[in-house]
């Protein structure tokens, strides 16, 4: 098991240097407040995904992070998109977000809002383990999903941050394997200013 372990980290670290996450993550020099968070609300039409996908391509944004999924509105679609971008051209996103089909509403995050992120971490069930996947679920808001004789699955939901806390504490003991959602966000002190109102068709 720790051989493979040896290997799989490897392999990981192979990824995490050709990754431009990785190398975000590792340049003192790209700070995290780069990072522009947009909420996209779109029509679930076909295509709808592949345009907004093409449009982050073709102007050359640097994406971060796509998540998407449905709203409590019929039809309607909310997609978050980390952007590392200036925050003096997160207009520009938002304008050319705005001449695609079937995109309804774009708003930039806010700093202050609820941003939250679900990973799902593969360790081995070492002994010399325990004492420290204890401290990971009590302090990173991690609970066990899965566990056999040789591997235990850690739940996390937290914000970005702290995931990467968690990993980097994790990793001298090797992760075998880690999938991450992407962060999800929502405005905390003020009603959305997204309803069926601001949503009607409108011709493109």
């Amino acid at each position: 098991m720790f051989q493979r372990c040896l290997r799989v980290a490897n392999v990981q670290d192979m990824f995490r240097a050709q990754s431009p996450l990785a190398q975000a993550a590792s340049d003192p020099r790209r700070e995290r407040e780069m990072l522009q968070t947009f909420s996209v609300y779109v029509r679930d039409r076909p295509a709808v995904l592949n345009r907004v996908v093409s449009l982050f391509r073709t102007r050359a944004f640097s994406v971060e992070s796509f998540t998407v999924g449905h709203t409590e509105l019929p039809g309607i679609s909310r997609m978050t998109i980390v952007v590392d971008i200036e925050r003096e051209r997160t207009p520009l996103v938002e304008a050319n977000l705005y001449k695609l089909m079937d995109v309804a509403f774009v708003e930039r995050v806010s700093d202050t809002a609820i941003t939250q992120e679900l990973a799902l971490i593969k360790v081995p069930a070492r002994k010399e383990l325990s004492s420290l996947l204890s401290g990971a679920m009590a302090g990173f808001h991690t609970r066990i999903v899965a566990q056999s004789q040789d591997l235990v699955v850690l739940e996390v939901a937290a914000t970005p941050q702290e995931i990467d806390r968690l990993a980097e504490s994790l990793r001298p003991d090797c992760i075998l394997e880690m999938v991450r959602t992407g962060p999800i966000a929502m405005e905390a002190e003020r009603k959305s200013t997204v309803g069926p109102g601001r949503l009607q068709d409108q011709s493109h």
